[in-house]
């Protein structure tokens, strides 16, 4: 968890790369990803990397993620596309470039698409600025590594947000 770094990313990612994994850039604004793939391509220039969020195709994106399930792709860029239902062992790393835009639930959620081998995974969670309640997410997210910590996570997501009105007109 810390300020966003183009230094701290290429440290991230090419430690992954030196142990023949796989690591997933998400990116959560399709509309300048292309950007960001520009910037990932020039860092790594031989490093396999593919796009994938929820305005492509289903035929593309289907063959982007076979090829990054196959191993056929170094670097996924995506959205959070990429929250439920993928199970790759060899991509042990995650880099969140904004985590202002993320929820604690959706944090830790995305976070479970790593570490699912024995090696050891590692989540980056960057921020340009801390504002709103983005300081204790981020605290939340930190503290809650263990297995099996998302009860405890979901409880101080309800300390940060609070609980709500069931009943009444603010519902």
């Amino acid at each position: 968890v810390e300020k966003f770094s183009w230094d701290m990313v290429f440290k991230a990612v090419k430690q992954e790369l030196d142990r023949d994994g796989q690591v997933y850039f998400l990116h959560n604004r399709v509309e300048n990803i292309e950007g960001v793939y520009d910037r990932l391509s020039r860092l790594f220039p031989q490093a396999r990397i593919a796009v994938a969020h929820g305005q492509m195709g289903v035929q593309r994106l289907s063959g982007t993620m076979s090829k990054f399930i196959k191993g056929d792709i170094d670097i996924l860029l995506c959205t959070t596309i990429i929250e439920n239902g993928l199970d790759i062992q060899s991509a042990n790393t995650l880099i969140i470039d904004d985590a202002t835009s993320l929820g604690l639930a959706q944090m830790y959620q995305i976070r479970g698409r790593i570490g699912r081998e024995k090696k050891q995974a590692y989540a980056w969670f960057f921020y340009n600025q801390l504002k709103g309640d983005l300081a204790l997410r981020l605290s939340a997210i930190k503290e809650s590594q263990a297995l099996g910590s998302g009860f405890i996570l979901s409880n101080r997501d309800l300390e940060i947000r609070g609980a709500g009105v069931i009943l009444g007109k603010e519902q």
